[in-house]
């Protein structure tokens, strides 16, 4: 009798094929995604949003063997850091694990994933320290945990607008190519240009309903545009303007 076991010809089709039908893949494709959650984002359509794209368009591309972590953008990121979010999904082994079971367990770690976020979406800062949530993320996705996984991405849900002690992109008057040099340069001179070398970043949420009292114009918004990718391109990363919007669109995780 086999039952609760994958037959053996079936274990060894999967091996070859490196897939089964509750989401394995072969290991050089395993992937490591860091999110980050803006707090200072007061819109509620915005914040549903961020729901909305992160479990219907991330969780069910996490597979076995793929690990997920992240934190929350907020006033004072680095200070604030206790990464809520940190799951990684138990790799199926077909000779060994029953496909239901194995299912059903992953279904119950996708669930404590999405009430985390839940908790997190709950909460408010008032400004915005987006550079160093790429600080956090290089930690995670270059440290220990994160160097073995091939496949990295950064999802970073917010509007983009870093506001906070050291930088106010809604009081930049000119956020030109060259101001934006000078404060990646300036952040590099620092030791503050975070290692994300090899990593997809995806910025969602972004050039939504720019407020004109903000200083937030449709011009302001192209350039903060600039800035991110400059950013990106500096820090190692690749941060296509097809992923930079409203929606994950494009994202892929395999």
């Amino acid at each position: 009798m086999r039952i609760g076991f994958t037959p053996w010809y079936l274990g060894f089709l999967l091996l070859f094929l490196g897939v089964s039908i509750t989401g394995c893949h072969p290991a050089n494709e395993k992937a490591f995604v860091y999110v980050l959650f803006d707090q200072s984002v007061r819109s509620t359509h915005a914040r549903t949003l961020y729901a909305h794209e992160f479990y219907g368009r991330v969780v069910p591309q996490l597979a076995s063997g793929d690990m997920i972590a992240g934190d929350v953008i907020t006033d004072h990121t680095e200070q604030t850091a206790t990464n809520p979010i940190e799951i990684e999904l138990m790799t199926f082994n077909p000779f060994v694990d029953n496909e239901v079971i194995y299912a059903g367990q992953i279904a119950g770690k996708k669930r404590q994933l999405e009430e985390s976020v839940n908790g997190l979406l709950a909460h408010y800062a008032p400004n915005t320290d987006i550079m160093s949530g790429f600080c956090l993320a290089s930690k995670m996705l270059k440290g220990e945990k994160g160097q073995h996984f091939p496949n990295q991405a950064l999802i970073v849900f917010t509007d983009g607008i870093e506001q906070n002690a050291s930088y106010d992109f809604t009081a930049e008057k000119d956020l030109s190519l060259t101001r934006i040099h000078t404060i990646i340069q300036h952040e590099q001179c620092c030791g503050r240009l975070p290692d994300l070398h090899g990593v997809h970043v995806y910025m969602v949420g972004v050039n939504m309903d720019p407020d004109p009292h903000a200083g937030i114009t449709h011009e302001k918004m192209a350039q903060i545009q600039a800035f991110w990718i400059e950013y990106c391109k500096a820090c190692g990363a690749t941060l296509d303007p097809n992923n930079y919007g409203e929606s994950l669109t494009n994202f892929t995780l395999h």
